[in-house]
């Protein structure tokens, strides 16, 4: 007497439905390889798969797990029947199967995110805690890669390939793959953000080495990123949307509205670039170049605090505060700590007598010249400070800069408005 078996049964149960093992195979997200080493009595059906089993082949649990039916005479149902029940229960547990798949998928998503914030704090700590601007950078960026590094496997994993068989399912899984790859995207445009956020962290003269205070890289930050934004999107729905489409990864939603406005804002984007990098050209040519002032001071104390206010408001604007350094060993064989900082200029004022004045501290290359005048019994007389003044110039630029960036967007918006009604009334 025959051995009944789940696996006999299973492939019983599947040529009375006139199904294959690759249609069974999909029903229950699995491969035909799976099935039929179910048949062959390899392997059986993990506990998960037994219920929709069951559903799809119209029986109990208890008669799957056993091998038979409780009554013999329905083991070779109509055909014809069978198939009509087998798919009004099998579309139910498809969609579920496809919901299960597409929340393990948001899970895992979520890993990616994860990393990417790891990343921001990463760099937060690296740049706040040890003013190491460019390791912050690199330590984002690293981070980033491997974010999206995850992310893409986690697509391509997840993504169901499709073919002419695909049947009733096949816009299901159409849908479910295009919304994998929409999140895949976003997961993207995060990282591009944030690599964009850090960047001042490489830019700003002296960042990579002192590293930026949070205000200051908050700010520059969130333009970079608003930036990148900008251009990756208009990249996104003018190329890469495009490209994605082709290959069948995803839709073709970019009608002529969507196309249109992305190439007004990648127009209006290059011409706000270009009105910004003539800034200072456009300064110097119609307002003239910055006037040249001349400080004087009757006491060097007067002169003392002024030039030492000036570089620690220059030294505040540039790098939001003090910096240590180590220094040769002292007498007792450790390391010294001193504060550190860049440009400062120590100077000691004698006069002609050779006698010691004063001493101050302050950036050269914030004033044109310093000069010091004497009485005959060598005292100070008079020290004249001269730098150049283009904060009056600055002043009236930057309505201009506001200016010509309020026109560039008027006229984006009106071309953009023109050449969409054009279009619905060619309709």
């Amino acid at each position: 007497m025959e051995k009944k078996t789940i696996g006999k049964f299973i492939a019983a149960l599947r040529k009375a439905n006139g199904m294959t093992q690759r249609g069974l195979g999909e029903k229950l997200y699995v491969s035909d390889k799976t099935v039929s080493r179910w048949e062959r009595d390899e392997c059986t059906p993990e506990l998960s798969l037994i219920p929709a089993l069951a559903e799809i082949f119209g029986i109990t649990t208890d008669e799957l797990l056993r091998g038979e039916r409780d009554n013999p005479e329905r083991d070779l149902p109509d055909p014809e029947e069978a198939s009509a029940r087998q798919r009004a229960k099998s579309d139910r547990q498809f969609k579920l199967m496809l919901d299960r798949n597409m929340r393990k998928f948001h899970n895992l998503t979520f890993i990616s995110v994860g990393i990417t914030v790891l990343g921001l704090i990463a760099a937060m700590a690296v740049n706040l805690g040890f003013s190491k601007g460019l390791f912050a950078f690199g330590i984002a960026c690293a981070f980033c890669l491997v974010s999206e590094i995850c992310e893409l496997i986690f697509a391509v994993n997840t993504r169901i390939a499709r073919d002419e068989d695909d049947g009733a399912y096949s816009d299901l899984i159409r849908r479910v793959n295009f919304g994998t790859v929409k999140t895949a995207v976003g997961v993207s445009f995060g990282n591009l953000a944030l690599v964009a956020f850090c960047l001042p962290l490489v830019t700003v003269i002296n960042g990579a080495n002192f590293g930026m205070v949070f205000d200051a890289w908050l700010v520059r930050g969130a333009v970079f990123a608003l930036i990148a934004l900008l251009v990756g999107y208009n990249l996104y729905v003018l190329f890469i949307q495009r490209a994605l489409a082709k290959r069948g990864w995803l839709e073709e939603t970019a009608g002529y509205q969507r196309r249109l406005l992305a190439k007004c804002l990648l127009i209006s984007g290059s011409v706000f670039l270009i009105i910004v990098l003539a800034f200072n050209n456009i300064t110097n040519s119609i307002l003239g170049r910055p006037k040249l002032v001349t400080f004087e001071f009757d006491s060097w104390e007067e002169f003392k605090i002024y030039v030492e206010a000036d570089y620690d408001e220059w030294y505040q604007n540039k790098y939001g505060g003090s910096q240590s350094a180590p220094v040769s060993e002292g007498p007792d064989g450790e390391v010294e700590e001193e504060p550190y900082y860049p440009q400062k200029i120590y100077e000691e004022y004698r006069n002609d007598a050779g006698d010691l004045i004063f001493s101050y501290y302050y950036n050269p290359n914030l004033y044109e010249s310093v000069e010091f005048y004497e009485t005959k019994d060598g005292q100070i007389e008079m020290i004249k400070v001269r730098f150049f003044d283009d904060h009056t110039g600055i002043q009236l630029a930057v309505p201009l800069l506001v200016l010509l960036t309020t026109l560039d967007v008027l006229i984006t918006a009106a071309v953009y408005l023109i050449k969409l009604r054009k279009y619905n009334n060619a309709i």
